[in-house]
């Protein structure tokens, strides 16, 4: 690699604030706070930690302990922090040095616990994974577990906001009426609008992913200069109707349903048909499905009428059923040995999904005991856990079969009978292999995934089906979909654990939530798993949270932090809403709107909420330093699939094909580890030039690029992403083979001009950044690009390209928006 001379180096880093973790260009996101334990982690305290705390560690180590154990109590976080008579029990972020995890983990004869066996494996990877995140726990005075613990249901709901019914809207009432209303009562003053090409460039990663390119700036700044209004309203609506609407939204639900097209655990094989639930998720976002409808779908798609199927692409005439694929998004555990356990951990996962995907609440911390602190019984978990134990993962055509010629036809009746007697051999082998079994039932899902678990599983399956298919087209029309399993209800287990249980509860709806449609109405009922009549509850106009939590995520979304700043949680443990009247107010319009989500984005951008510059003054950062009363917009670093398809788009080769099988990821080679068994296939360095969400999305291994720039974990439902500054970012935008090929390819659609001159620069410079470089970044830029053409020699203008974009693709203007 050419070093570059010292005046260039100089000229790149003055360039590239990001390297310098300049203080005055960039902030994090509103509401960081690395102080106080997010929401997300509190929970996974309750939902796995503490269980474990009062299973196994109590009778010796709490205040409720008949004799304390070496001085150390386990039911208080100052307690573990202080320790006993060995000294702290958990240092956060530090497992391997933490007594607690060497006494598990059995490492030393003379310290294990608990002394009569050693804790399941998969706990001990919890209790690891939890300590080193923090060991985040509430403070004492909720950790602490009374021996005997009142829970009155009936004062949690009347006491939280979010189960209160929404308020009704009045004439006068707009988003900035809310906004301004609460600026007065802080005595703030709003930022001025921002400049149309901020606006312009803020709007189309906002609604689309992608930068503008000068020829879009420049028509919508002729149509600014004659009238303002008219041009953003036009600028808004072409975004709404371009099919990257889709492309860019879906990747936000996607976040929060754990989509992955692997099942993870040790040999992560993939999961045929998993794609088509992406593509399901991108179409339905561009047609401006109702949001009813789409969470109905997810629910219910498979139980819905012949009428009430909807039509989809290519034919397909039951569409509705690919949403409930979602439902199977969780980890698929290879060889568990424990059949019960296995179902019953693929139930919670469900059962969390819906909490917090549908009602923005952890329902999962119900399972082992009444909610710490939200109106959720324990009851409530099991009479939940009825409509997905009656639930299993299947197959489903989602367009009629094709008729053909005898010959034909026969050929592939062969094709197919093959298939299905490989899935056969596979899932019987599978079920010899599990044990215990149950009173002779099993109680995984009847999945053709079942029995797939190695690479080579993985590959005789793909080429069967490719076979089927190149005989019949029509064969690709299968889904990943559920399937009812008869009309079952889940029986209730003594502190959550699979090999207690109790007796039986009646399926149901939350207790908090009064049951607006009755059971006995539904005739289906008794003989389906009732998730339609679970869909219909749900989404009943009283339940106050499905709208709510949408709207909030739209919201969040477009400023960077939700009205409600915990997405998945609006439970006790997470954010009040910083404008109560106003998350009501966007509810209500959703259901004006017939569930449009198109029609709340385009009233949110069109506000001068919105529209704000986000520069901040004294007053601002003094009165509201986290700006949660928007009296400005937030800087906001670009997602990491943003990041890559601007370098795709301002580079000139971004594919812009919709739909279809997705790009293996680039799999480095020091990836691997030197790994013989279990390596994931290697795409293309550049994704076959596809948007990011085409990319394959593994549980096991992420696209290195992308988890660089803090692509979420797949293990579970992320309603809002981490964004952090780190060192590794900035090599990977000067080091990354990805960036240096991006540059290469804009150098190669560029060298036609000739050799690059200041005009050309200029030129690359607003084509990267949005903007035309001002007087001192011009005259930086001028001698950049001459002490580039001296070392290169104009001979090479492709090099001078390529190092030029190379230095723009650094700027920190390129991936933050302002």
């Amino acid at each position: 690699m050419r070093t570059l001379t010292l005046p260039c180096l100089l000229s790149f880093l003055i360039l590239s604030p990001l390297v310098l973790g300049h203080e005055a260009e960039v902030s994090l996101p509103p509401d960081s706070n690395k102080d106080q334990p997010s929401a997300q982690d509190l929970s996974f305290y309750e939902t796995h930690i503490r269980p474990v705390f009062i299973k196994h560690c109590y009778s010796c180590h709490s205040t409720q302990a008949e004799n304390l154990k070496a001085n150390l109590l386990l039911d208080r976080k100052s307690g573990w922090l202080k320790g006993g008579d060995l000294g702290p029990a958990i240092i956060p972020g530090q497992a391997e040095k933490s007594l607690l995890f060497k006494a598990i983990s059995y490492e030393d004869p003379d310290l294990q616990m608990p002394p009569k066996s050693p804790l399941p494996a998969e706990v001990i990877k919890k209790l690891k994974t939890w300590i080193q995140n923090g060991a985040s726990a509430p403070g004492d005075e909720a950790v602490i577990q009374p021996k005997q613990e009142i829970f009155d249901l009936q004062k949690r709901k009347t006491e939280h906001w979010a189960w209160q019914p929404q308020r009704k809207i009045g004439r006068e009432e707009s988003i900035d009426f809310w906004i301004q209303r609460k600026l007065t009562e802080k005595e703030l003053k709003p930022a001025p609008q921002a400049t149309p090409r901020v606006l312009l460039r803020r709007l189309f990663f906002d609604l689309i992913g992608l930068p503008p390119s000068q020829a879009e700036m420049h028509d919508f700044l002729s149509k600014w200069n004659v009238n303002q209004d008219r041009a953003w309203i036009e600028q808004v609506s072409t975004l709404l109707n371009s099919p990257h609407f889709g492309e860019h939204w879906a990747r936000h639900w996607l976040d929060v349903v754990r989509y992955s097209e692997t099942k993870g655990h040790v040999t992560d094989q993939e999961r045929p048909h998993s794609w088509k639930y992406r593509d399901y998720v991108i179409d339905s976002l561009n047609r401006d499905l109702p949001y009813d409808q789409f969470l109905r779908e997810h629910l219910a798609g498979d139980l819905l009428s012949p009428e009430e199927q909807r039509a989809g692409p290519q034919g397909q005439s039951q569409y509705s059923l690919i949403a409930t694929g979602a439902l199977f998004q969780h980890e698929m555990h290879f060889m568990a040995v424990d059949p019960v356990k296995q179902r019953w951990d693929e139930v919670n996962a469900q059962i969390d999904i819906y909490g917090k995907a549908i009602l923005g609440l952890t329902l999962e911390c119900a399972r082992c005991h009444d909610h710490k602190f939200d109106a959720i019984s324990q009851k409530d978990y099991y009479a939940l856990a009825g409509f997905f134990m009656s639930t299993e993962l299947g197959k489903r055509r989602t367009a009629p079969r094709k008729k053909y010629q005898p010959k034909k036809q026969a050929r592939i009746s062969k094709l197919e009978q093959d298939y299905k007697k490989f899935l056969q051999q596979k899932r019987a082998g599978r079920l010899r292999a599990q044990s215990p079994k149950v009173k002779g039932k099993i109680y995984f899902p009847i999945s053709d995934e079942l029995g797939i678990q190695s690479p080579g599983d993985t590959a005789r399956l793909f080429k069967l089906m490719r076979q089927v298919e190149n005989e019949d087209p029509s064969f690709k029309f299968w889904a990943r979909s559920a399937v009812d399993a008869g009309s079952k209800d889940a029986p209730f287990l003594i502190r959550g654990e699979p090999s207690k249980p109790s007796k039986e509860v009646p399926r149901n709806f939350l207790t908090a939530l009064p049951e607006l449609n009755r059971k006995s109405e539904d005739p289906s009922f008794k003989t389906q798993s009732g998730r339609l009549w679970l869909a219909n509850q749900t989404l009943h106009p009283k339940n106050p949270l499905p709208s709510r939590v949408w709207v909030n995520r739209l919201w969040h979304h477009l400023f960077g932090s939700g009205i409600v700043s915990t997405p998945n949680n609006f439970g006790k443990l997470g954010s009040a809403p910083s404008h109560p009247e106003l998350l009501d107010y966007l509810a209500q319009r959703l259901r004006q709107s017939k569930g449009s989500t198109k029609t709340i984005i385009k009233e949110i951008v069109s506000s001068e909420t919105y529209r704000r510059s986000s520069q901040r003054n004294s007053t601002q950062s003094q009165n509201d330093p986290k700006n949660k009363f928007l009296s400005r917009q937030n800087r906001r670093r670009l997602t990491a699939e943003q990041i890559r398809d601007a370098l795709l788009k301002v580079s000139g080769t971004l594919d812009r094909t919709l739909y279809g099988q997705s790009i293996d990821c680039y799999v480095p080679p020091y990836a691997t580890a030197n790994k013989q068994s279990n390596v994931p296939r290697s795409g293309p360095l550049d994704g076959a030039h596809r948007r990011s969400i085409y990319l394959k999305v593994r549980r096991n291994f992420y696209d290195p690029f992308l988890v660089t720039f803090n692509f979420p974990d797949r293990g579970r439902s992320v309603g809002k992403r981490n964004v952090t500054i780190t060192p590794s970012q900035s090599l990977a935008m000067l080091n990354s083979p990805l960036v240096h090929e991006f540059a290469q390819d804009w150098a190669k659609q560029l060298t036609s001009k000739g050799t690059p001159s200041s005009l050309t620069a200029t030129w690359m410079w607003e084509e990267a950044l949005g903007a035309p470089p001002k007087p001192a970044e011009f005259q930086l830029l001028s001698e950049t690009l001459e002490e580039l053409t001296q070392t290169s020699s104009a001979s090479n203008p492709q090099r001078i390209y390529k190092d030029l974009a190379h230095i723009l693709f650094n700027h920190v203007n390129f991936i933050w928006i302002d």
